[in-house]
């Protein structure tokens, strides 16, 4: 913008400057030698038209180099944080890795016979130490002694009860539960059980 502004200002100096030149003639005539005709006919006149066709051709090479050298810092750019990433993804995948070997050597938590005793509502009906709705935990405990995989059997809902039969009524639906617990879960309920 600005070598239009300035070529704009040299036309314009230029035309006041031919105007300066002109030699004033007394009484009518006018008296130009014919060889400033010549060239300043020849001389090419600068418009604005061309002096901008003139900077856009010299500022083509640097606008394309400028251009250049942005896509290069940018390509640099890319491939830092593409190199950053991959260091990242790697350091995530070796704590990944860690998290994963630590957890598989440590041993699995203990399932507590006493929590999923509570958990399962067996509190509402089994005291330890009296007799309530149903038998108390220390009076199952006297009556399966020795026998943890009766007791197991009868949770699961395959033996019949052998403490109160009269309460097995109250105890059937119950027994729906207790059956759909894992192995390790009854034999953890049955060794609370038993501990009485």
């Amino acid at each position: 913008m600005k070598k239009l502004l300035l070529a704009s200002l040299i036309v314009v100096s230029v035309g006041v400057v031919g105007c300066e030149q002109k030699k004033e003639v007394p009484s009518g005539k006018q008296e130009t030698p014919k060889e400033e005709v010549k060239q300043e006919a020849q001389a090419p006149v600068e418009t604005p038209e061309t002096s901008k066709e003139a900077m856009e051709q010299k500022q083509e090479p640097e606008i394309k180099e400028e251009a250049q050298t942005k896509i290069e810092t940018e390509k640099k750019q890319i491939e830092e944080t593409t190199k950053q990433l991959e260091q990242k993804a790697e350091e995530v995948k070796q704590e990944v890795k860690q998290e994963v070997a630590t957890a598989t050597n440590q041993p699995k938590p203990t399932i507590s016979g006493e929590d999923i005793f509570k958990a399962k509502g067996c509190t509402v009906c089994h005291h330890p130490e009296i007799d309530t709705t149903g038998p108390a935990l220390k009076k199952i405990s006297q009556f399966y002694k020795g026998k943890k995989e009766d007791l197991i059997a009868f949770l699961k809902g395959k033996k019949d009860p052998i403490v109160d039969p009269s309460k097995f009524t109250i105890m059937k639906p119950q027994i729906n539960i207790t059956k759909n617990l894992s192995d390790e879960e009854l034999s953890a309920l049955a060794d609370y059980i038993l501990s009485f």
